[in-house]
């Protein structure tokens, strides 16, 4: 993986981390639009992402994950609203 790829995925993965964090997942980049998740789905999530780092998973297949996961956020968040 070349240097600038390497910098853009951990920026990235940092981003997303942090809406999980902030319990705020952003529809899109260019846009203000986001949903609310709960904290405790945010707490599972960031578990689980925690988990897969210390299993030495490469971060490629961690944001691979982070991008499945906010899908799945988005459609639980409208089924079982908080």
């Amino acid at each position: 993986m070349i240097g600038f790829e390497k910098d853009l995925i951990n920026e990235t993965l940092a981003k997303q981390i942090e809406q999980i964090k902030s319990c705020r997942i952003y529809l899109d980049r260019k846009s203000e639009k986001y949903i609310e998740i709960s904290k405790k789905n945010s707490e599972i999530v960031l578990k689980f992402l925690d988990e897969c780092l210390a299993r030495g998973l490469s971060k490629n297949r961690v944001m691979f994950y982070v991008c499945r996961l906010r899908k799945l956020l988005q459609m639980v968040e409208k089924i079982l609203p908080k």
